[in-house]
């Protein structure tokens, strides 16, 4: 049977770390946000494998940097980035006595696609994130109860953990001919609850 798979996602607050060797050190603490997801995929009965594409849009809700002295650095709110994710994953169903619901577990890996809006990554008034776009390894970890409302139809219940590793982003002057300061983030990860259809062909 093969699987076609929509879901929507609510994303939870996180926190970045920034790291520069130049100039910055502080967090930007990310709001929720929602994003969705599609997938395709075959199951083999207690093993079910997917390929999925989501998208969620983040922007933070507070962006706070010091200087090397420790001084406050004066941030906008706007602070906003977009990430894509294809991923491979399986799953195994764990049998219950209900024969409608179904608890399940999996994993899944791929690549997150990370772009990096210009025009509201502004640092200290003078200074931007240079637009960036990012290929990343990312994995999740996920845990969810599938409902069969009929029988080509699944409702699912899911929350995941999604995790982007570290990458590194620019930040200059609008003159561009000043100098490019390197700005590190380390890796952070996103709690994620999902509410889905799975419809079986």
């Amino acid at each position: 049977e093969a699987d076609l798979e929509a879901t929507t996602s609510d994303f939870h607050p996180t926190t970045l770390v920034l790291r520069s060797t130049e100039k910055y050190t502080g967090t930007s603490s990310l709001g929720t946000s929602f994003s969705g997801e599609l997938g395709v995929g075959y199951d083999f009965g207690k093993i079910r494998t997917e390929l999925t594409y989501g998208y969620t849009p983040r922007t933070s809700e507070s962006l706070s940097f010091k200087d090397s002295e420790g001084d406050e650095v004066s941030v906008p709110f706007a602070h906003s980035f977009n990430i894509s994710t294809v991923q491979i994953g399986a799953f195994y169903d764990l049998q219950l006595q209900s024969k409608r619901w179904t608890p399940y577990l999996g994993a899944s890996l791929g690549t997150a696609f990370v772009s990096i809006d210009s025009g509201s990554s502004v640092v200290d008034e003078d200074f931007k994130i240079v637009e960036e776009k990012k290929d990343l390894f990312s994995y999740q970890l996920k845990g969810g109860v599938t409902y069969e409302a009929t029988k080509n139809i699944d409702l699912f219940f899911e929350t995941s953990y999604l995790n982007i590793p570290e990458f590194e982003v620019k930040i200059n002057e609008d003159d561009p001919d000043d100098d490019i300061t390197p700005l590190s983030v380390d890796s952070f990860g996103n709690i994620i609850t999902k509410i889905g259809v799975r419809i079986r062909i």
